[in-house]
């Protein structure tokens, strides 16, 4: 008789169990082109808008002549928070919607083997989502975001870790009070922005 042999990191998680997480919701993902084109719209057309009011102050302020780009930089790495949170909780609600949740934990999988497959799953979502965003800013303004260099590398560590953070709370959210909070899935990452001085730091 042939033992199974099953991954496990040194504390004990299943790598298995986490990578079939993430594969539910690739399938999920890979299987509808709309939520694909939903991932890559609204990032587009933020950089896009955005691209269009740098032109705009670029031949109207000297202080964004001399910094171009700083609006379209900041509209990106701010995307990737907002995809970051959303790639968890937006994964959550899809366990949600169509109760899975029950299903999941009456197996083996652990709190922390979800979380950590919802993370993973973020960062594909992200990847997919500012992606599209950030090639496209290349050719029609001129601005590649990967000028910053290697630390664009532990920049974008942190901003997704952020990301996480605010998609776990939120997540915590809706199970502690229901479907009423779903909305906060949307809302909270923008409750960051006013304090977080994205389009007004000292660049």
């Amino acid at each position: 008789m042939t033992a199974t042999v099953r991954q496990k990191s040194p504390v004990g998680l299943s790598f298995g169990r986490i990578g079939a997480i993430v594969l539910r919701h690739y399938y999920l993902l890979k299987g509808s082109w709309t939520r694909i084109l939903e991932l890559a719209y609204w990032p587009a057309m933020q950089m896009i808008i955005w691209g269009f009011t740098t032109q705009f102050f670029i031949s109207h302020s000297s202080w964004v002549a001399r910094a171009t780009g700083v609006l379209l930089a900041a509209v990106l790495l701010w995307d990737i928070v907002f995809r970051a949170q959303l790639g968890i909780t937006v994964s959550f609600l899809e366990e949600q919607w169509s109760r899975n949740l029950a299903n999941l934990f009456v197996t083996p999988l652990k709190a922390t083997e979800f979380a950590l497959g919802l993370m993973v799953m973020s960062i594909i979502r992200t990847v997919i989502g500012v992606g599209p965003a950030v090639l496209l800013a290349i050719p029609l303004y001129h601005f590649s975001i990967f000028e910053l260099g290697l630390p664009l590398i532990p920049f974008f560590t942190c901003l997704m870790i952020m990301g996480w953070g605010i998609g776990l709370a939120v997540c915590g959210l809706i199970m502690r009070f229901g479907a009423g909070a779903e909305s906060f899935a949307w809302a909270t990452v923008f409750g960051f922005a006013p304090i977080s001085g994205i389009y007004y730091g000292n660049p």
